[in-house]
């Protein structure tokens, strides 16, 4: 099934538990995902992580930020 292909999706607490399962089937699905987490280590390919604390605000503008970036150069 491929209906999220061509989107980016962030998961927070993406890697592990519920978060990292999310991810997992979103990918499986077909998106790129992004996952935020306060120690994101080494997840499976094509998940990419990024280090992040949701309780801290400018630490999710700058990840966001991480994530969008190199779409922006693509488009």
């Amino acid at each position: 099934m491929s209906d999220f292909t061509g989107l980016v999706a962030v998961v927070t607490g993406g890697a592990s538990g519920l978060g990292l399962a999310t991810a997992r089937v979103l990918a499986g699905r077909g998106a790129q995902v992004a996952c935020l987490d306060i120690a994101p280590g080494s997840l499976p390919e094509p998940l990419v992580g990024f280090a992040c604390d949701v309780t801290d605000d400018d630490a999710v503008d700058r990840a966001i930020e991480s994530v969008v970036e190199p779409a922006l150069r693509v488009a």
